[in-house]
């Protein structure tokens, strides 16, 4: 806007000219025109200064709220899914996927950890495609991943874990063929960690019972 109004104001400087004479036409121009060259230069390195900052700072949020192999989200992200300053989440009934590649260390064994990391970014690939934008997908720490399903009731959340199981079953794209197992509970307040707790119980159900399946956390399994 500085930039703006230097210039109409010069432009108006010479446009009126030829009818008010000014006596120090010379000196306006002389004084006008540098003036206006200096702004565009300070702006333009405060504009690249700023930017420089932005990008930085962006850098530095990627760094802490995103895994930087697979993009997905880090626990951090948890911060800002939790109500101010407590492990409570801002979503009441929400709900918990925690999903884990059924014999990774397999994966990683016969066709190295190169390989192991693509297939973990292919999950992520197919998770994302299955959620809504309001979902939370967070590496919860080696090949297990948690999602948290906002605004879902039973039956759609154990809907979209099984199209996710089923993506990945017939994924024929990534390096080799590999199956998830997936434990779902319903958030029901208080501490996050309780819900992942949970979810981690029907999470271990289902790898020892078969694998590639979805179980969904009920009060009974807990003895």
């Amino acid at each position: 806007w500085s930039i703006y109004f230097h210039s109409l104001l010069i432009f108006d400087i010479i446009i009126s000219y030829p009818i008010n004479h000014y006596e120090s036409i010379d000196l306006m121009m002389t004084l006008g025109i540098p003036a206006l060259v200096a702004i565009e230069v300070l702006m333009w390195i405060i504009e690249n200064t700023y930017k420089e900052q932005y990008e930085i700072r962006e850098q530095l949020n990627n760094l802490a709220k995103y895994d930087q192999l697979t993009k997905a989200y880090n626990r951090n992200k948890l911060i800002d899914v939790c109500k101010d300053s407590s492990s409570e989440l801002k979503f009441s009934g929400a709900y918990a996927l925690l999903m884990d590649i059924d014999h990774f260390k397999n994966v990683n064994d016969t066709y190295g950890h190169d390989v192991g990391d693509l297939i973990l970014m292919d999950l992520v690939k197919i998770v994302k495609s299955s959620l809504r934008d309001t979902d939370y997908l967070i590496r919860w720490g080696g090949e297990e991943f948690l999602v948290i399903l906002v605004k879902y009731d039973e039956v759609a959340v154990l809907n979209t874990a099984q199209k996710i199981r089923k993506a990945v079953e017939n994924n024929d794209k990534s390096k080799c063929k590999f199956t998830i197992s997936i434990g779902a509970a319903r958030y029901k307040g208080g501490d996050y960690h309780d819900l992942v707790k949970s979810a981690d119980i029907a999470l271990y159900k289902a790898k020892n019972t078969g694998r590639n399946k979805v179980v969904l956390f009920r009060d009974d399994m807990v003895k």
